[in-house]
């Protein structure tokens, strides 16, 4: 009798995971290569289905070893268990969802470069309950899929290309279209690779307290070998040494301070001349 249940019982373990490896995960593989996924997106769905298949392998062992009064019980008290379960574990649920969400959605990829609320990052793993990032100054983080469902994501990856924006104040003397011409020289230049389509903007801006200002729009593609900090360290360079070729003085913030008695004095004089 025993025999029988020892043979029933590696049979209920072999087949769970012959199906699991030769079935499941080749079809998942298909369907994935059909809908051209990467490697990353399969993983989870993977471990869903391995859950499922072995859940049911379990309950096939308690039919076997005539467990079939604690199978009744446990299926009879999966109401209130339900219950307190569903309260307990209802934040990985909801993680476990969002992560089959984000499957279908694909809206990032494992290397993006991804900013979730106020966390940014590079993306290292994308799991069933949640997605690892190296945030910008090396830290590992755990975001639950729930978090990014909710929050407002932002991929500065996908398009392949990014906007930058420089404001360039110039002194009230200065002749604005050489300041202009000087801004689009440098914005020129063949070591700076910034896109010609679309085309840098160069627009006057406001009149601050101390000079006029330029704003300066321009595109370059993500994928340089140059992080988007330095390539606008080089163009204000760039700018700068425009600006001195053409005698072009960057003004710095002043302050015109007068005594309390030179006040007074004005103020008094004002009156007497009426």
């Amino acid at each position: 009798m025993y025999v029988y249940q020892i043979i029933y019982s590696i049979v209920a373990i072999v087949v769970p995971w012959f199906v699991k490896k030769f079935i499941s995960d080749r079809a998942i593989d298909k369907v994935a290569a059909k809908l051209r996924l990467e490697e990353y997106a399969a993983k989870p769905i993977k471990k869903m289905f391995t859950v499922i298949i072995y859940i049911i392998a379990f309950f096939f062992l308690l039919g076997i070893w005539g467990m079939r009064g604690t199978l009744t019980g446990l299926l009879a008290g999966a109401g209130f268990a339900g219950i307190v379960i569903g309260l307990a574990v209802r934040g990985v649920v909801s993680d476990l969802l969002s992560g089959v969400i984000i499957f279908f959605d694909c809206p990032f990829k494992i290397g993006d470069a991804l900013v979730v609320g106020d966390v940014g990052g590079q993306v290292l793993d994308i799991g069933m309950r949640s997605v690892k990032i190296r945030s910008w100054d090396g830290v590992y983080v755990t975001i639950p899929n729930s978090k990014i469902c909710s929050e407002v994501l932002k991929n500065y990856t996908h398009y392949n290309r990014r906007r930058l924006e420089i404001n360039v104040g110039v002194d009230y003397e200065t002749d604005l279209e050489i300041a202009r011409k000087a801004i689009s020289k440098a914005l020129q230049r063949e070591d700076l690779p910034i896109l010609k389509d679309p085309e840098p903007l160069v627009f006057l801006d406001k009149l601050a307290g101390s000079s006029i200002d330029f704003k300066i729009l321009f595109w370059f593609q993500y994928d340089i070998p140059m992080s988007f900090f330095n390539l606008k360290g080089r163009l204000i360079q760039a700018i700068v040494e425009e600006f001195r070729k053409q005698k072009i003085t960057i003004p710095f913030p002043q302050v015109t301070i007068s005594s309390r008695e030179e006040a007074e004095l004005a103020i008094s004089t004002g009156q007497n001349d009426r």
